[in-house]
C-alpha cells in the first residue's frame, strides 16, 4: 500500500518556516509502526497548487492524509477534489480541526473518505493497518439513531463502533462516528519527534527569521531554531478555539522528558533556540517555576519561548514578590519572548469569549516582565464578536498602544 503523508503550507507568505509538530509525531508513530510513506512538504518547499496538482497527476497513491486548521478550510477542500480527479480510488484522510470541527460539512462539500478526530498518533496507524488488510473501518452501533443537526442540509452521523476516533462513510452511504479516542495520558511515553523525516536543515534555516527578543547567548544568525511540545490540551474553553471541539485534557510532559529531547536536538541538529510549540505551556506560576527550576539546574545554554495565560505574571491575588521572583527565574532559564494573548480589551467581550481574565491582568504582566527585563511580550487580539464596536475595537487597539 503507496501511503502519502502532506505537509500543508497554513501561511504560504510566510517568509520563516517552523517544523511541523503535529505532523511530526504523527509520521513518527506510523514509522514506529512499521509503516512506509512518502512525504510531501508543501511548506517547506513553497509548492503552488499547480505543483501540487501536478505532483498528484504523477504519483499514485493508496491514501493520502493531511490536515490544517480550520481557516484553510477553502484551500482543504480543493485539495480533496483535486485528489479524487486524478486519483478517485484513493482513500483521502483529514484531520486536526478542519476536520476536527466540520466533518459534517468536509462530507457534504467534498468525497473526503475519512476524517480523524483529535490527536492521530493512534488513530492513523490502526486506520493505516486496517485498509491495508481490507478491514472494515467500523460499523453503525445502531444504524435507526441518528444524531439530528442543527442544518438539515447537512448529513446525519451515526454512532458506530470500530478504530475509535474517525468519521468515514459507511457502505451504505451513511456517516459512521466512532466517538473520541481516549487522548494518551502519559504524553512521555510518546516518542520524539523524527525530524530526519523532514529537510530539517531548510527548516532551520528558514525557522532563523523567526527569532524575537533581544538575544544575548549569541547572534541572531547564529540562532538554530526547532520546537519542542511540552503540553497538550488546555485548561480553558475560550468560545473561539478548536478546543470547544476537542474535549482532550489538559497534560504536561515532565521537565526530565522535554529536556531530553532538547539534549537530542542539540547533540543531533545544534539546538540553541527552543520554540516551546504549544497552545498553552504554562498556566500556573507553580508548576511553571517548577519547570524553569529544572532548567536552570540543566544549564542547557539555551533561548526559549513559550504560551503563557496572559494573568500568569499579572494575577493580584497572588503577591507581587512572588510573581517576580518566578519571571527572574524565566529570563535567567533563557526565555527571550513569551506569547499571551489579550484578544481584547472590553470585559464583556472577554465575557462572551469565556476567557475567564481581566485586562487589567494583561497589563500588569506585560509592566513587570518589561521591569524583569530582557523578555518580549507578544500578543494576539480577537476581533468580530457580536458585541463589537468601533469603540470595542478602539478600546484594544488603544491598550496595545499604551503598553
Amino acid at each position: 500500500m503507496k501511503i502519502l503523508f502532506i505537509n500543508v503550507s497554513i501561511r504560504p507568505t510566510a517568509q520563516h518556516r517552523q517544523l511541523p509538530v503535529g505532523l511530526g509525531y504523527v509520521v513518527t508513530m506510523v514509522e514506529k509502526a512499521g509503516i512506509d510513506f512518502d512525504i510531501l512538504d508543501i511548506d517547506i518547499e513553497r509548492l503552488s497548487d499547480q505543483q501540487v496538482e501536478q505532483y498528484i497527476q504523477r504519483n499514485k497513491y493508496d491514501v493520502i492524509a493531511f490536515g490544517a486548521i480550520v481557516t484553510a478550510y477553502r484551500w482543504v477542500k480543493w485539495l480533496i477534489h483535486t485528489i479524487k480527479l486524478h486519483q478517485p480510488g484513493c482513500k483521502v484522510v483529514v484531520g486536526n480541526s478542519v476536520g476536527e470541527s466540520i466533518p459534517e460539512i468536509l462530507f457534504a462539500a467534498t468525497p473526503v473518505d475519512v476524517v480523524v478526530l483529535s490527536e492521530g498518533e493512534f488513530t492513523m496507524v490502526d486506520l493505516l493497518e486496517a485498509l491495508d488488510a481490507g478491514k472494515p473501518l467500523g460499523k453503525a452501533a445502531d444504524p435507526e439513531i441518528a444524531v439530528a443537526h442543527h442544518n438539515g442540509d447537512l448529513p446525519a452521523t451515526i454512532k458506530g463502533d470500530g478504530i475509535p476516533g474517525i468519521v468515514f462513510r459507511d457502505p451504505m452511504g451513511r456517516l459512521v462516528n466512532t466517538g473520541l479516542r481516549k487522548a494518551p495520558r502519559r504524553i512521555d511515553d510518546l516518542p520524539y519527534p523524527n525530524w530526519d523525516l523532514f529537510d530539517v536543515e531548510r527548516y532551520i534555516d528558514a525557522a532563523r527569521l523567526s527569532v524575537r527578543g533581544q538575544v544575548t547567548k549569541f547572534a541572531k544568525e547564529d540562532a538554530v531554531v526547532m520546537p519542542v511540545n511540552t503540553a497538550r490540551g488546555c485548561v480553558f474553553k475560550c468560545s473561539f478555539c478548536h478546543y470547544t471541539q476537542w474535549n482532550d485534557p489538559y497534560r504536561h510532559r515532565s521537565p526530565e522528558s522535554v529536556i531530553g529531547e532538547i539534549r537530542r536536538n542539540q547533540k543531533k541538529y545544534g539546538a540553541n533556540y527552543i520554540n516551546f510549540w504549544d497552545d498553552l505551556t504554562f498556566h500556573k506560576l507553580g508548576p511553571a517555576e517548577k519547570f524553569v527550576d529544572a532548567l536552570l539546574a540543566a544549564d542547557l545554554g539555551i533561548h526559549w519561548t513559550a504560551a503563557i495565560r496572559m494573568d500568569l505574571f499579572g494575577r493580584h491575588d497572588i503577591p507581587r514578590a512572588d510573581r517576580v521572583r518566578v519571571a527572574e527565574k524565566f529570563r535567567d532559564a533563557g526565555a527571550v519572548v513569551l506569547g499571551y494573548s489579550l484578544e481584547s480589551a472590553n470585559e464583556e467581550i472577554l465575557k462572551a469569549m469565556n476567557k475567564r481574565v481581566e485586562s487589567k491582568y494583561f497589563a500588569e504582566q506585560i509592566n513587570l516582565l518589561r521591569e524583569v527585563g530582557d523578555i518580549v511580550s507578544s500578543t494576539s487580539v480577537v476581533f468580530g464578536y457580536p458585541q463589537e464596536t468601533k469603540e470595542t475595537i478602539a478600546e484594544t487597539m488603544g491598550l496595545c498602544r499604551d503598553l
